[in-house]
């Protein structure tokens, strides 16, 4: 095997990495892209799928905590080889753990570019298996009804384990990547801090934490030219429709140390507190961290007023998305709603622009209403304009082919689409920058 670099613990200076993407792949790549902008990592794409995207990724400080920052990853992989050919047994079994007990070991295979065929992973994990026995070796193969293993599989079958690998191959057309998994989504938490906080509000809508940490990651990246920005921890991060404080949560958890959340529903600021305060009876580092909270049941047009023009680096948002719908709105009904929350985003975009200092950046999120007539979007360029803020392109980096609304891009808008099936609001995430 023509070995990429030698195999070696994952945070190094250095890595080919594979990012198996979330169900957003757009976001996932703005997100990869912002991270690194922070860590003052170069990284460079050298494939993607709308399942996986392979790049290299040198420099930067503190890579203990990169890979734990994406929430929009479900898993990652360092490839550390790559032959001219398919892959074959000996190939797979030179990448196991050198164990003499017990090997746990399963295999995805996926195809990095158009006309390439995966390789077919459980008849190669039967005949690596058959290899192990010759040389006396009891083995486990973990397989599923897929070729890619999920996250789940992954961490159930202790294949992160000493004794445990998830073999990863990349198919081209004239070979493959090879490599081991190396990190796996912490799922259950985040499942946890979703479902398990004490105060929820179904109908005011849930932002889910995943995408808050999405949102709060490319808060923090590159900065509009898309050179690294230093957003430092100390900086203050503003949610002015904090809701149930979904996003101060994670901010708390990623270690922003100022942290302010502002609502005009009295409640709001009730919920938020109830699951601060329950989180951080669950998180000893965050009761740990010197973090301070500051929460206001205030409107957001009065905030300017009361925090001071320039005094905000980061606000982070998801205001209102409208009335819950059970349905597929009709053209007429969704340009209703959107006169009707007009006001409100012109005002938060305007109060934004005056709270945030030179450089600093708002990531908010857009209601988008699907109809049978097509999608209708609310105007939020041409109001951000008449604040003085410059729209940042989230994906203003080499990614070649480049992702559609089928991956959650909208080029024409430079914006990103997250949406479920079942949903009949999507939401459109839109950064803006204070020059």
């Amino acid at each position: 095997m023509d070995l990429v670099k030698p195999a070696r613990s994952y945070y190094t200076v250095h890595m080919t990495l594979a990012f198996f993407l979330g169900h957003t792949p757009a976001l996932s790549l703005a997100e990869i892209h912002a991270v690194c902008a922070r860590r003052g990592s170069r990284i460079a794409v050298q494939a993607w799928t709308p399942e996986v995207l392979l790049a290299d990724v040198e420099g930067g400080e503190g890579e203990e905590g990169f890979f734990s920052s994406l929430a929009g990853v479900v898993k990652i992989a360092e490839m550390t080889a790559r032959i001219p050919r398919a892959p074959t047994a000996d190939d797979v079994r030179a990448l196991l753990p050198p164990t003499s007990r017990k090997i746990f070991f399963g295999i995805s295979s996926s195809a990095l570019q158009p006309g390439a065929r995966p390789a077919p992973a459980k008849k190669l994990g039967f005949a690596v298996k058959e290899v192990l026995e010759e040389e006396g070796r009891s083995s486990r193969l973990v397989t599923s009804r897929e070729d890619t293993l999920s996250a789940v599989v992954v961490n159930t079958n202790k294949l992160l384990s000493e004794r445990g690998a998830e073999i990863v191959i990349l198919s081209t057309r004239g070979g493959a990547f090879l490599g081991r998994t190396v990190w796996v989504q912490p799922y259950d938490d985040y499942a946890a801090r979703d479902m398990g906080r004490p105060q929820r509000d179904a109908r005011a809508g849930m932002l889910p934490p995943k995408l808050a940490r999405m949102l709060i990651n490319l808060a923090l990246g590159a900065d509009g030219s898309g050179s690294a920005r230093a957003r430092t921890p100390a900086g203050a991060l503003l949610d002015p429709f904090c809701g149930s404080g979904t996003i101060l949560q994670e901010a708390s958890l990623m270690g922003l140390h100022r942290l302010i959340g502002c609502d005009r529903d009295g409640q709001a600021i009730k919920r938020t507190h109830m699951n601060l305060q329950w989180l951080s009876s669950l998180t000893p580092a965050m009761r740990a961290s010197n973090f301070s909270l500051t929460l206001k049941c205030v409107d957001v047009r009065t905030l300017p007023a009361q925090l001071g023009a320039g005094t905000i680096e980061v606000i982070v948002t998801e205001p209102s998305l409208g009335p819950p719908l059970t349905r597929m709105a009709q053209p007429d009904e969704a340009r209703r709603m959107r006169e009707e929350l007009h006001g409100l985003y012109r005002d938060a975009l305007h109060a934004c622009a005056q709270l945030l200092a030179p450089g600093g950046r708002v990531v908010m999120v857009w209601p988008v209403w699907r109809t049978p007539q097509g999608n209708v979007p609310m105007d939020a360029e041409a109001d951000a304009a008449a604040t003085g803020l410059r729209v940042v392109d989230p994906l203003n980096f080499a990614v070649n082919p480049l992702p559609d609304e089928r991956h959650g891009f909208w080029a024409a808008r430079r914006s990103l689409l997250y949406q479920r099936e079942d949903q009949f609001v999507m939401r459109e995430i839109r950064i803006f920058e204070k020059a």
